[in-house]
């Protein structure tokens, strides 16, 4: 702007000089009278050149004056914009610094709502130690109102015979293997009885004696004398909610022709398993079974589907009845098969896999008897065998110890370890018992749940109810067309080959819990 100004400047400047140079030029040779006119105006007309180039350096100075406050306009401006972008920055600072401190505060209510829940838990689980230890006191000093309905019940006594050498074994410390046995007792230290002297029988006589229907009686477990036997041991009176249907668990019509008698052997059985769990299973905490192990998660899963599964731990009614059918499955899964007395010699494996390999398929109903003769001999001179009652001792103690670390997350609050590891194992070798007896005859067993599910009928043929909810007789129950919602006990078949007419019975009806 200043230098447009000058420029203007400079062309009126010269303007000037070039009228006053043609004027004097001009009036030359005019009349003398008019020069000193022309003077006069010359002069007025250089003041007021003068006048107007004080007036030209003033607007100058003004000029530069306004370049100069422009200019510091200018850094001002730049100044504020600065100082705005610092301010912008800063307030983006803030606002972060404020959503980090909010989500920390959330973060802080979470957990002390956590706090708070986890407390109000562990007050829950204190109230109810103190109830289970009250229970527990009275059942030990023996009120004098009795038992009442669904508490725990006295546990089972001690065994007799040849079990109380391994019965008092203490239970394995918590921290122990899965494959270690610190307990056990070696072999060569284990007390044994005076084995029987047996005669060698041969599979002629063997079906002699079967066909005059005397006993077929093989040696008793543990080298017990043949002349004695332990009688079974029934749970308490109060296990059973349901006395009046006591008699319909097993068909009264024993076989007298095999000689052994194993319907008095498996209600007895399942019975103790009902009892350990009533004596010994903690009563319902969610909080504590969601840390139960993949293991009894994977058996629960067999025994029922999880949705099922987990209404029914929630009840301190039906929870002890559902660790029953996983003690029972995991029991008749192993014990009740061939595979028991799998591994104590090749020579009776081979003999063993043999016969039950050619009874497969349609045979002649002679030969049938033959195979299941010579099996069952095979049997009996295995149970016969030296070494047979320490190897049988060491095959069972690794189950028992399995099965003691599946259960042990569902204990009690102060459940003494030591009766809860004898109880479990004597279980263990009552179902062993069993399960060589069932082998040693010429029989063919089948142990089946019954199907659970809306379509799964109740049978009274070969059901017994154990549902508190279902008070009906197991007639009405049939005609009401109720539905199996648990399988505590499988369903013991006895298909004998022995007779003319083939038959098959029923030794133990499922227990079972219902639902429409």
């Amino acid at each position: 702007m200043s230098q447009e100004s000058n420029a203007g400047l400079r062309r009126t400047e010269g303007g000037l000089a070039s009228v006053l140079e043609n004027l004097t030029m001009t009036h030359q040779p005019r009349h003398s009278e008019h020069l000193r006119s022309d003077k006069v105006t010359l002069g007025e007309l250089q003041r007021h050149i003068g006048r107007l180039e004080g007036k030209i350096e003033h607007n100058r100075e003004l000029l530069l004056q306004k370049d100069s406050e422009i200019s510091d306009l200018n850094h001002a401006n730049k100044d504020v914009h600065d100082d705005l972008a610092q301010h912008k920055t800063r307030l983006r600072k803030v606002e972060t610094e404020k959503q980090l401190l909010l989500q920390d505060i959330s973060h802080l209510n979470e957990e002390i709502d956590a706090k708070n829940t986890a407390f109000k838990k562990l007050n829950e689980d204190l109230i109810k130690a103190q109830k289970t230890i009250k229970v527990q006191s009275d059942q030990i000093s023996g009120a004098k109102d009795g038992p009442k309905a669904h508490s725990t019940p006295q546990r089972f006594g001690q065994p007799g015979g040849a079990y109380n050498q391994v019965y008092s074994q203490p239970p394995p410390a918590y921290n122990a293997s899965a494959h270690r046995f610190p307990h056990a007792q070696p072999a060569a230290a284990t007390p044994r009885s005076t084995p029987i002297t047996v005669t060698p029988r041969s599979t002629s006589i063997l079906r002699r004696q079967i066909s005059n229907h005397p006993t077929f009686q093989p040696p008793p477990l543990f080298g017990g004398p043949s002349n004695q036997r332990r009688p079974p041991v029934t749970a308490a009176s109060s296990y059973n909610p349901f006395p009046s249907q006591q008699g319909v668990l097993v068909r009264q019509n024993t076989d007298q022709g095999c000689g052994v008698n194993l319907i008095a052997d498996f209600t007895p059985f399942f019975h103790l398993t009902e009892a350990w769990t009533h004596n010994y299973v903690s009563v319902p905490d969610q909080y504590r079974d969601q840390f139960i192990s993949d293991s009894l998660r994977n058996a629960l899963s067999i025994a029922t589907d999880p949705r099922t599964a987990m209404k029914l731990m929630t009840s301190s009614k039906t929870r002890p009845l559902l660790i029953a059918r996983v003690i029972n499955q995991l029991i008749v899964d192993f014990v009740f098969r061939p595979m028991l007395l799998r591994g104590f010699s090749q020579f009776y494996d081979n003999k063993i896999s043999s016969f039950r390999g050619q009874l497969m398929g349609n045979i002649p109903s002679n030969v049938r008897r033959g195979l299941l003769l010579a099996c069952a001999e095979t049997v009996v001179d295995m149970t016969q065998a030296d070494g047979f009652e320490n190897w049988m001792d060491h095959n069972i103690t690794p189950k028992v110890h399995e099965m003691w670390h599946v259960l042990q997350p569902l204990f009690a609050h102060g459940t003494p370890h030591d009766p809860a590891w004898n109880d479990l194992n004597r279980i263990w070798r009552e179902a062993t018992r069993i399960g060589i007896l069932m082998l040693s005859k010429p029989c063919i067993y089948t142990l089946d749940f019954p199907p659970m599910g809306p379509n799964s009928y109740f049978n009274p043929s070969n059901m017994c109810n154990r549902d508190e909810d279902f008070t009906q007789n197991p007639q009405a129950l049939s005609s009401m067309a109720v539905s199996v919602r648990l399988a505590i006990t499988p369903i013991v078949t006895e298909t004998d080959f022995m007779k003319d007419a083939i038959e098959a019975k029923c030794l133990h009806q499922a227990m079972v819990l219902l639902a429409f």
